[in-house]
C-alpha cells in the first residue's frame, strides 16, 4: 500500500510489511550472510513475512527516537532503537551482537554515496533519514537512507543500504507497504 502523505521522515510512526515483490529479495541472503547472521536467522528473513512498528517520539530531554521492532513469521522479533540526534551511541542487538551507530536528519544533496543519494521524492525539506552502523565484533558496516520514493507510481516508505565488510560491498533496497492502509 501507498504510504500517505501524512506519513514522512518526521512522522514515522506507524506499521509497515517489508514488500518482498518490490524490494531487492535477491540481495537480502548475501548481505545478512555477510554480516555475520545465522543460517536460521538468514532463512526466516528471506521466507518470511516481515512486519516493522515503527515508534517515533520525542522524549521528555527534547530527544527525538525513532524505535523499531521487527517481527517475522515464527515470531523471531528485533528490536533497535535510535536516537536521531547525529551522535555515537552503542548498543546490543539480538542477532548482529555489539555495534556502534549514528542517525540523524540530511538533506538528500549531503548523502555521498550516489546508490544511496538517488531515487527520492524531494518533499518538504528535503530530508531523509541517514543511519550508519558498524559491528564491533564482526568487521562489517552499514549505511542506510530512509524516505519516500515512488514504486510503481505509488509513494512507498524506501530504505536503501550499503553494506561493507573489507572489499565485500552489498547494496539493497527494501521496500515497505503501510499496514494501517490495509485495514
Amino acid at each position: 500500500m501507498a504510504a500517505p502523505p501524512t506519513i514522512t521522515v518526521h512522522n514515522l510512526a506507524g506499521t509497515f510489511d517489508m514488500n518482498k515483490s518490490k524490494s531487492d529479495q535477491t540481495a537480502l541472503g548475501p548481505t545478512l550472510k555477510m554480516q555475520g547472521l545465522p543460517w536460521l536467522i538468514r532463512q526466516a528473513a528471506i521466507y518470511s513475512s516481515v512486519q516493522v512498528q515503527l515508534e517515533h517520539f520525542t522524549d521528555e530531554y527534547g530527544v527525538e527516537h525513532l524505535d523499531q521492532t521487527q517481527i517475522s513469521t515464527g515470531g523471531f522479533r528485533q528490536v533497535e532503537n535510535r536516537l536521531l540526534n547525529g551522535e555515537w551511541g552503542e548498543a546490543e542487538i539480538q542477532f548482529w551482537g555489539p555495534i556502534r551507530g549514528i542517525t540523524k536528519y540530511v538533506k538528500i544533496s549531503e548523502v555521498e554515496d550516489e546508490y544511496l543519494r538517488s531515487g527520492w521524492l524531494d518533499e518538504g525539506e528535503g530530508d531523509v533519514i541517514w543511519d550508519f552502523t558498524e559491528s564491533l565484533t564482526n568487521g562489517w558496516d552499514a549505511a542506510q537512507v530512509w524516505g519516500f520514493a515512488l514504486v510503481d507510481g505509488e509513494r512507498r516508505h524506501v530504505r536503501k543500504i550499503v553494506s561493507r565488510k573489507g572489499k565485500e560491498v552489498k547494496t539493497m533496497r527494501i521496500v515497505k507497504a503501510n499496514e494501517e492502509l490495509k485495514k
